[in-house]
């Protein structure tokens, strides 16, 4: 094996090579030196796949960095994109910050697609956050063109196996669309998520049952006061935990009891008209107005109420204290609650459904959605407002671990509608 790596490397060498069996079977590259200059190997991967790269020290930092596949870079044009590498770090610049400015590799051309694509979406401060944490952290160096169906899998299954398989199939959604907006510009000739395969996804079916509403209803008052009037707003609205942070005074029309959502605001991405409740429009009333701040709920009054995990931490430590113990719950269970409370008060199922301002296409059909252009304001009113009566009536029940059977809900609703 010291012989074989001796040998003076070549394009036809190159080609011949094979990862060494030992190190195949740990799933680990074999590199085989090229002598010319310091630091320059290939790298031969258990798939078959071939890399030039260079090692070096920055900052007294190891690094190591991909320069190209093999045979598409034939050694030649690898050696003098390692020697000028060499040259820049002996000027003091690191390498890899060169390349990532030379604009081919993901770091470089997927700021380009947050700015032309993803920026003025509705979503995209989400989006350009997940694509620069999950897809740029681990690539930023790596030329595009150098990006495998391999790497694209384990960079997907290391998201997969930290137990976020949600997160794991939109990164790979934004993947698709980043490569599809590189074919559409001659950047890249072939796609290498094309044949990857999506998780399959448990949809999560949390039913929040009379006791559980009610301890989460009398808990919220004891929070901050945004907090408490944001998170009673969300349940009595039944809207997006988002959407309703979002809300701004200009939407709201209060003498009338309407919130006209936008479409930048609403995941649907069309207008909707929210019926507010008396109750609703209390607590929106209540809210502290700061000049200049176009939020319903604002911390500071610089931007919307974004405390989504530390109100939940805040009144999970209340709820315990008092001595109640909940199943795992979350905000947007609130929304299958209410669907189910109108529902089984007879509520019929689409205006439950448009109550959750869902696509008014996906609740009549595709066709009558078309056709039928009434806004059902009147009957979503009404079916909001027995929501917000069987809301204010819930008691406080006993201290103790709380059951969230699915069984007992339809009980439990059913005696509390004949009391309200």
């Amino acid at each position: 094996m010291t012989d074989e790596r001796s040998k003076q490397m070549t394009d036809r060498r190159a080609q011949a090579l094979k990862c060494d069996p030992a190190k195949a079977a740990k799933n680990q590259c074999d590199e085989f030196p090229c002598h010319h200059p310091a630091g320059f190997y290939l790298a031969v991967y258990p798939s078959g796949k071939k890399s030039w790269i260079l090692r070096y020290r920055f900052n007294g930092k190891p690094k190591r960095l991909t320069l190209g596949n093999f045979p598409r870079m034939a050694l030649a044009e690898a050696r003098k994109l390692a020697t000028d590498a060499l040259d820049q770090l002996d000027k003091g610049t690191d390498p890899a910050e060169q390349i990532i400015a030379s604009g081919d590799t993901v770091g470089a051309l997927a700021e380009q697609y947050i700015a032309q694509k993803v920026m003025g979406q509705r979503t995209a401060k989400n989006s350009t956050w997940m694509i620069r944490k999950e897809i740029v952290g681990p690539w930023k160096t790596k030329r595009v063109a150098d990006v495998s169906i391999r790497d694209v899998t384990q960079l997907l299954d290391a998201i997969t196996e930290r137990g976020h398989k949600r997160t794991s199939n939109a990164v790979r959604t934004h993947l698709i669309g980043f490569w599809k907006w590189m074919l559409q510009r001659g950047i890249v000739t072939t796609s290498p998520v094309r044949d990857t395969a999506r998780n399959s996804e448990t949809s999560r079916e949390r039913v929040l049952n009379t006791k559980e509403l009610a301890i989460i209803w009398h808990f919220a008052t004891q929070l901050r006061p945004v907090e408490a009037l944001w998170l009673q707003t969300l349940m009595l609205t039944g809207q997006r935990r988002t959407e309703v942070a979002q809300m701004k005074h200009a939407e709201l029309d209060l003498n009338r009891g309407i919130w006209s959502m936008p479409p930048t605001t609403a995941k649907m991405g069309a207008p909707v008209e929210v019926p507010l409740t008396k109750a609703a429009v209390a607590r929106i009333k209540r809210s502290v107005t700061h000049i200049g701040c176009p939020y319903v709920f604002t911390m500071r009054g610089a931007t919307y109420f974004k405390n989504f995990v530390e109100t939940k931490l805040a009144l999970d430590d209340l709820i315990r204290a008092a001595g109640y113990t909940l199943a795992d719950w979350t905000f947007h269970d609130f929304r299958r609650s209410l669907a189910t409370v109108l529902v089984t008060r007879g509520v019929p199922l689409h205006i439950a459904d448009l109550c959750l301002s869902h696509s008014r296409k996906q609740v009549l059909g595709s066709v009558t959605a078309i056709y039928q252009r009434y806004s059902f304001l009147k009957e979503k009113a009404a079916a909001m407002q027995q929501w917000a009566d069987f809301l204010e009536a819930l008691e406080l029940p006993e201290p103790g671990v709380i059951d969230s059977r699915l069984d007992d809900i339809a009980g439990d609703i059913a005696n509390v509608a004949a009391a309200v």
